[in-house]
């Protein structure tokens, strides 16, 4: 597992730009996943025919249910359970498939969220989110998640 990250745009020197700065974004978020105990060989995610999933983050296991809408790859993940992650509620974003790799990605303030709130909660973890944060919010179209190996 690595951090996902997808940058779009209608203009193609910013996407030439964005191509850049996601090598940049996916070294950041290593980091912050690191601290936050999301680390390769800690997470899984499985998603079953009767559209419940699994997903391992650290130590943590969340689970719901998915939506998933092949034609335009948009995936919508709804909490089950009760604690601080019900307040997700439904998490909507995308999802790609490239041989045995799959990219869950959603926008950029919802996966920090989410990645704060399953991390540990460090100090150092709520300072490096910040600066990705603000970072973020200086981009269009920004997705950030997950990469999952198989």
């Amino acid at each position: 597992m690595q951090p996902g990250v997808k940058l779009e745009s209608d203009n193609a020197v910013a996407d030439l730009a964005a191509s850049a700065t996601t090598a940049s974004l996916q070294s950041k978020l290593a980091g912050i996943y690191e601290k936050a105990g999301i680390k390769s060989g800690s997470c899984s995610v499985t998603f079953s025919k009767d559209s419940t999933f699994s997903l391992v983050i650290g130590s943590r296991t969340l689970k719901g249910t998915y939506a998933f809408e092949s034609a335009t790859h948009g995936i919508t993940l709804t909490f089950s359970g009760s604690g601080e992650l019900r307040k997700f509620g439904a998490m909507h974003g995308f999802a790609y498939l490239n041989g045995t790799d799959l990219q869950l990605l959603f926008s950029a303030a919802k996966a920090l969220s989410l990645v704060q709130q399953v991390g540990e909660k460090a100090a150092s973890l709520n300072s490096s989110l910040a600066t990705v944060n603000s970072l973020a919010s200086k981009i269009d179209n920004l997705y950030l998640g997950f990469e999952f190996a198989k």
